[in-house]
Formats: C-alpha cells, structure tokens, sequence
C-alpha cells in the first residue's frame, strides 16, 4: 500500500473516532437530560398528587370560615334582640359580645 494511501486511511480512521466520541458524548449528555427531565416530571407528580388533599383542605376551610361567619351574625342578632331597646347595660352587652365575635 503507498504511503499516501496509508495516510487515507490513518486520517479517515482518525474521523471515525471522533465521530465516535462525539456520539459517545453526545448520547451521555441525553442520558444526563433524560435523568434530569424524570426527575422533574416525578417532582411534578408528587405535587400534583398532593393538590387533591390541599384543595380538600382549602374547601374545608372555606366552609369553616362561612360557617363561622353565620354563627357570628346569628349570636349578634340574638344578642341584639336580648339586649332589648337598647339602654346603657343592654348596648355595653352587645357591643361587648360584638367586639368578641369580630363582628
């Protein structure tokens, strides 16, 4: 084989091995993404799998806090009407209880 053909051959040698590299590199860099990705999608699928429960949650609260508030008026009422026409111990009652309650 001639020289110059021998160094073809040495040259189209060493372009296939880097060539090599380069997909060896490259595939090790996808791996490392893919590994990355999962991560986060398993990341998101644990939140999203709690978002059930914490919207149980907002909605028990929700109700609580409408419940609540329903008592609230109804005892001021009932106080109010307790309370009578008013006069100076009647109002300071109300006003008192009022101001317990958050009305």
């Amino acid at each position: 084989m001639p020289n110059s053909q021998l160094n073809d051959v040495s040259v189209a040698i060493g372009r296939l091995t880097e060539a090599s590299d380069a997909g060896q590199r490259q595939r090790a860099e996808l791996f490392t993404l893919n590994q990355k990705t999962m991560a986060h999608i398993t990341d998101i699928k644990e939140i999203l799998a709690t978002m059930p429960v914490l919207i149980e949650r907002v909605n028990s609260h929700d109700r609580s806090i409408s419940a609540l508030n329903k008592f609230k008026n109804k005892a001021i009422i009932t106080v109010a009407a307790v309370g009578g026409g008013g006069g100076a111990l009647g109002s300071q009652i109300v006003s008192f209880i009022k101001t317990k309650l958050g009305g």
